[in-house]
C-alpha cells in the first residue's frame, strides 16, 4: 500500500477492470474520460497533440482491486475520474462503512459543469431551499430525506465530511443520529473546544467533523486554514466524543456490516 497518492495512465488492464465492474453491475457504466497527451520532444513515434489517453489518480492501485470485493454505494456521474476518486475514498473508509451505506440506500451525485443542486434533488426543488442562489454554493450537500450526497467538489475533505453525514443518517435510521442521541447532544452542549471551527456551528456538523477526524490521515485539505482534524486532536479536545466516535467505527458499524454479510450468506 502506497503512503501517498500517485498518478498513472489508465490503459489496457485498468480500463478492462473498470469495464468488467460495469458489466457485472458493480459500477454504473460511464463515459471514458480523456486528456491530451503531449508529445515528447524528439520522439519519432510520439502521438499527435490531438491524441488522448485516459488518466486517473488513486491513493493505491490496491484500492481499485479492493472495490471488486465489497459493495459500494451508488455513484452517479459520467466522469470516470470522479467515479474512481469517490470509489477510492470509500475504499479507504473501509469495507464495513461502504457496505452499511450501500445497504441503507445511500448514494452520491457529482454535479456536472453548470448543473445545480436543485437539478438533481426533488427534495430541494420541493422545499425551495435556495442553495443554488447562495453567493458561494456549498462544496457538497447531504440531503437527509433522500440519503443522497450531492458534490460540487470531490476533494477528500468534502467527500469524507459529507459521507460522515450519511453515516449519521444511516445510524439514525433516516434522521440524524446526532439529533436524537442524548450522549451526542450532551457532548456538543458541553464542548469547550472543537476539532475544527465548523464543528461548533451545529450538532450535525459537530458529528460529521468528529467522524471525519477518525480518518484524518487522508481527509484533511493541506490548503485549508482550519486545524487538521485527527484522532489525536479529537481525543485531546473532546475525550467524550472521541469515545463515541471510536465506538461507532470499531463496534457499531462492524457489527452491522457483519450482520448484513450473514444475511446475504444465509440467503445465498
Amino acid at each position: 500500500m502506497l503512503s501517498r497518492p500517485f498518478s498513472f495512465d489508465v490503459t489496457g488492464e485498468v480500463r478492462a477492470f473498470w469495464c468488467a465492474l460495469a458489466s457485472h453491475g458493480r459500477i454504473a457504466p460511464c463515459a471514458w474520460p480523456t486528456r491530451p497527451r503531449r508529445a515528447r520532444r524528439g520522439a519519432q513515434d510520439a502521438r499527435p497533440a490531438s491524441a488522448t489517453v485516459p488518466h486517473f489518480t488513486c491513493s493505491s492501485f490496491d484500492e481499485l482491486l479492493l472495490l471488486e470485493r465489497f459493495m459500494l454505494p451508488e455513484i452517479e456521474t459520467n466522469d470516470l475520474i470522479a467515479h474512481g476518486t469517490l470509489s477510492s475514498l470509500l475504499a479507504r473508509l473501509g469495507e464495513d462503512v461502504s457496505e452499511v451505506l450501500a445497504d441503507a440506500g445511500c448514494h452520491y451525485v457529482v454535479l456536472e459543469p453548470g448543473q445545480r443542486f436543485a437539478d438533481v434533488s426533488a427534495v430541494l426543488r420541493r422545499i425551495s431551499a435556495g442553495v443554488d442562489s447562495w453567493p458561494i454554493p456549498p462544496a457538497g450537500l447531504c440531503i437527509v430525506e433522500e440519503r443522497k450526497v450531492v458534490l460540487r467538489s470531490i476533494s477528500p475533505m468534502t467527500v469524507v465530511h459529507e459521507t460522515c453525514h450519511l453515516i449519521d443518517v444511516t445510524l439514525g435510521g433516516g434522521v440524524y443520529l446526532s439529533g436524537i442521541e442524548p450522549r451526542i447532544r450532551r457532548a456538543f452542549n458541553a464542548a469547550t473546544a472543537f476539532c475544527t471551527p465548523y464543528a461548533a456551528s451545529a450538532c450535525d456538523e459537530y458529528m460529521a467533523e468528529c467522524l471525519r477526524a477518525w480518518h484524518g490521515e487522508f481527509s484533511n485539505d493541506p490548503h485549508s486554514l482550519w486545524p487538521k482534524a485527527t484522532r489525536e486532536r479529537l481525543q485531546q479536545l473532546d475525550p467524550t466524543m472521541y469515545e463515541i466516535v471510536r465506538e461507532i467505527f470499531e463496534v457499531t458499524i462492524p457489527e452491522r456490516a457483519a450482520a448484513l454479510r450473514g444475511h446475504r450468506k444465509a440467503a445465498a
